[in-house]
């Protein structure tokens, strides 16, 4: 159901299955190569998920990339339960930004706006009518 009047739903579905693709091959990566593990810590919040996680970071980047997949089928096919599951996952986000904010990390700012960004407009009563009427 791709419909102009929806293309921000689909543009999104594309966003979440190349973040699916890019967390995969990192999980990949790590699993096989502690330099390439230890070169994902670039960043504030890239380098407290490489210490907490160590040896075992491709474990969380495996799940995060089903979880982004599982997420772009779902709101390609405008599933009903893609959109509670949108509104979590963005949830998620806005949170653990603004976790990464209080841990001094002001970047969280910006992953904080485009999470509550995209949470706000999921939640409009249009694109929720988009995903639910489909039951």
């Amino acid at each position: 159901m791709l419909t102009p009047r929806f293309l921000f739903v689909h543009v999104l579905t594309v966003v979440h299955a190349l973040g699916s693709l890019v967390c995969f091959t990192m999980a990949v990566g790590s699993a096989i190569s502690d330099q390439f593990r230890e070169g994902l810590a670039v960043s504030g919040g890239s380098t407290i998920m490489v210490e907490f996680f160590g040896s075992e970071t491709w474990v969380f980047l495996a799940f995060v990339s089903l979880v982004l997949a599982v997420l772009a089928y779902a709101s390609w096919r405008m599933r009903p339960w893609a959109w509670h599951m949108t509104l979590v996952v963005y949830g998620i986000g806005v949170l653990g930004s603004l976790w990464q904010v209080s841990v001094g990390i002001p970047q969280g700012w910006i992953a904080a706006a485009v999470n509550g960004a995209v949470l706000a407009y999921a939640a409009t009563p249009r694109v929720r009518h988009a995903y639910l009427s489909r039951r």
